[in-house]
């Protein structure tokens, strides 16, 4: 049936082609991963989990803030930009 040799040159050929299927993964989301750092889409720093939730929280905070602005006509916070300037 399956010979030690054949055994043996099976996980080889597995080991490689995981290794180069691997590296050329890689090597693609390398490039994705630069090409949205320059489009400004991704952060370059690497954040931790709580970074990353506080970032988010943040984030939606100010959404929400711009849409109650928005939703109550505008002026107030049209107002707020003409008295700072």
């Amino acid at each position: 049936m399956n010979t030690p040799g054949s055994v043996a040159y099976g996980w080889g050929a597995l080991i490689i082609a995981g290794a180069v299927a691997y590296n050329m993964a890689k090597k693609d989301i390398d490039a994705q991963r630069r090409e949205q750092a320059q489009l400004g889409v991704r952060p370059i720093e690497e954040l931790s989990w709580q970074d990353r939730i506080r970032r988010d929280e943040e984030r939606l905070r100010q959404q929400k803030l711009q849409e109650q602005a928005a939703a109550s006509g505008g002026s107030a916070s049209a107002g707020s930009a003409s008295g700072s300037a």
